[in-house]
């Protein structure tokens, strides 16, 4: 029998692959202000970041709770609540002007709620291929003793 005729072959040129046709990635950055988030954005920035992708900043502000609050104090939780907004948009604002100094487009998320799980969450919501986070500065050995954010995140990873 005959065999069909093969279609032509395309090719494209880096230009082609780098725009339209390939898919733009999502990096999510948790950033709190520490030391450790700075250096983790300016890490992405300068190794990961390829031009067209998106920097998903996401700030989490943990929930207000007052121990033994009753009657009362209603007026005061809103007041923590505006405060700690406040501070999270403060917050992505910098890191924002950080990235748009550099020409990169951004989303920003402020969260409410335990920030390992939120990070991730707000991470798999906005599709973003990997979250990068800080070290706060601590030693592996301290991280694990302490088992904050990065427990947190691996449980909800891993978990």
């Amino acid at each position: 029998p005959p065999t069909p005729p093969t279609p032509p072959r395309q090719t494209l040129s880096a230009g082609a692959m780098e725009g339209s046709l390939c898919r733009r990635r999502r990096i999510g950055v948790g950033v709190d202000g520490s030391k450790g988030c700075a250096a983790a954005l300016k890490w992405v920035l300068s190794n990961l970041y390829r031009r067209g992708d998106i920097v998903v900043l996401i700030n989490c502000q943990p929930l207000q709770f007052i121990p033994g609050a009753g009657y009362g104090t209603g007026t005061t939780f809103v007041a923590l609540e505006e405060k700690s907004k406040v501070r999270g948009n403060r917050l992505l604002q910098k890191y924002m002007s950080i990235c748009e100094d550099k020409r990169v487009r951004t989303a920003q998320i402020l969260a409410r709620g335990d920030p390992g799980r939120e990070l991730v969450e707000v991470a798999e919501a906005h599709h973003c291929s990997v979250i990068v986070v800080g070290a706060h500065g601590s030693s592996l050995d301290k991280r694990e003793k302490q088992q904050g954010l990065w427990h947190s995140i691996g449980n909800w990873i891993w978990g």
